[in-house]
């Protein structure tokens, strides 16, 4: 297996709108790609929210394309996934590397979210696949989505199935709507 450089990107949002959470995740994978190359890029996110029509990961490399179009910023098409199918962070993680033909190592494997996201990734990896990550983190949350985090983060630490409140929830529910 190769050792590909991987940059794996969750969306927030399930749409790119500027100062909301995927728009500034987006903007730091710009910046980042402009200064470093990597193999693969994997956006990461489905259809999760109510009255959602298309994958986040869709609108995500939509807002990127439009991007690359009217800037100088460079989107090598050929090294861009889609992974369409997550509801929640659990799926992120599993889904994301389900797509990528590449030995897992701590050297290939970047995260690019909001700082207190990364710190839920970062549990998640080690528990499932005891991979250790390169982290790229956004600061754009408040103090009032730190702490939602932090709360989903204990929760995680006690939830064996990774099935939180928010992703039950959304399971649920589109369940219904399908």
């Amino acid at each position: 297996m190769s050792r590909k450089k991987i940059l794996i990107v969750p969306a927030e949002e399930p749409v790119v709108k500027k100062g909301n959470g995927t728009w500034h995740r987006l903007v730091a994978v710009k910046k980042y790609l402009s200064e470093h190359d990597v193999d693969v890029l994997v956006l990461s996110g489905g259809i999760y929210a109510l009255g959602q029509t298309s994958p986040a990961s869709a609108a995500m490399h939509n807002w990127l394309i439009r991007q690359a179009i009217k800037n100088d910023f460079e989107l090598h098409e050929q090294k861009v996934i889609e992974e369409n199918q997550s509801r929640d962070t659990y799926e992120n993680i599993i889904f994301s590397l389900s797509l990528v033909d590449a030995s897992l190592n701590e050297d290939n494997i970047i995260v690019l979210s909001e700082r207190s996201h990364l710190r839920r990734i970062r549990y998640m990896m080690k528990k499932i696949y005891n991979l250790r990550i390169q982290e790229l983190p956004v600061d754009y949350k408040k103090w009032l989505g730190r702490l939602k985090e932090r709360a989903l983060y204990f929760y995680t630490k006690i939830d064996p199935k990774y099935q939180g409140p928010l992703a039950l929830y959304n399971k649920l529910v589109l369940r219904r709507t399908k």
